[in-house]
């Protein structure tokens, strides 16, 4: 893939993203033991983004 079809790729997830973020916030969401008290970082999301996209 070219760059600037991963780079179009990811505005169009990160729109995506948007647009649930958007929509979870009408519906209420009930969440289950696993996920309760979970903690995210932000260099979480950002080593998530790049295995997503990795190219080898």
């Amino acid at each position: 893939m070219v760059r600037s079809d991963l780079i179009e790729r990811i505005e169009k997830i990160e729109q995506e993203v948007e647009l649930l973020k958007k929509d979870l916030k009408k519906k209420p969401v009930k969440m289950k033991g696993r996920l309760e008290g979970l903690k995210v970082e932000e260099t979480d999301l950002e080593e998530a983004k790049e295995s997503l996209f990795k190219t080898t």
